[in-house]
C-alpha cells in the first residue's frame, strides 16, 4: 500500500473517530465514516494501478453504507453492553441482546485477548441485521484507554 492510500485512509479513520468523540456527528454518520475507511483499506488490497483506486473507492461505498447501518441503530445502552462483553466475557462465550426500543439484536463475541502498548484489547465478532434485515458480522479489535474505556481500533 503507498503512503497516498494509507494517508486517505487514516483520514476517514481519525475523521470518523473526532467526530464520534465530539459530538458533532449521530451514530449514523459516524459509523458510515469509519466503515468508509475500513473498506477503503480493505478494498486498496486488490488490483494495481486504476483498478486498484477503484476497488478503494467500491470499498470505502461499501463500507459506508455497512458502517452507516450498523451504527444507526446502536444507541448508549447498546454500546455499553457491548463494552460489558469485552470486559466480562470469556473468548468465545457470547452475549446477546436486543434493544428494547429500537427492536434491534445485537451479539458480541470475544475472540481473543492480546495487549498492544500496555493495554489490554480483545479481538471480538459484531453481530447485527441491515436496514434489509441481512445479517452483518465484522471482526474487529477493540482495546482500553487510559481512561478504561474500550475504543475499536481500525
Amino acid at each position: 500500500m503507498n503512503r497516498r492510500s494509507i494517508c486517505y485512509v487514516l483520514v476517514f479513520a481519525l475523521l470518523g473517530a473526532t467526530l464520534v468523540l465530539s459530538g458533532c456527528a449521530n451514530k449514523q454518520q459516524a459509523g458510515a465514516m469509519i466503515g468508509a475507511g475500513a473498506g477503503a483499506l480493505a478494498g486498496h488490497q486488490f488490483g494495481s494501478g486504476r483498478g486498484q483506486t477503484a476497488m478503494t473507492i467500491v470499498g470505502a461505498i461499501a463500507g459506508a453504507m455497512a458502517g452507516g447501518a450498523i451504527g444507526h441503530r446502536m444507541d448508549q445502552k447498546d454500546r455499553q453492553k457491548a463494552a460489558y462483553a469485552l470486559e466480562n466475557n470469556r473468548s468465545g462465550q457470547t452475549s446477546a441482546w436486543t434493544n428494547p426500543d429500537t427492536g434491534q439484536h445485537y451479539s458480541v463475541t470475544p475472540t481473543k485477548t492480546s495487549t498492544q502498548n500496555g493495554h489490554p484489547c480483545r479481538t471480538f465478532v459484531f453481530k447485527t441485521r441491515d436496514a434489509n434485515g441481512n445479517p452483518k458480522s465484522v471482526t474487529r479489535v477493540a482495546c482500553r484507554n487510559a481512561n478504561g474505556e474500550w475504543e475499536v481500533q481500525e
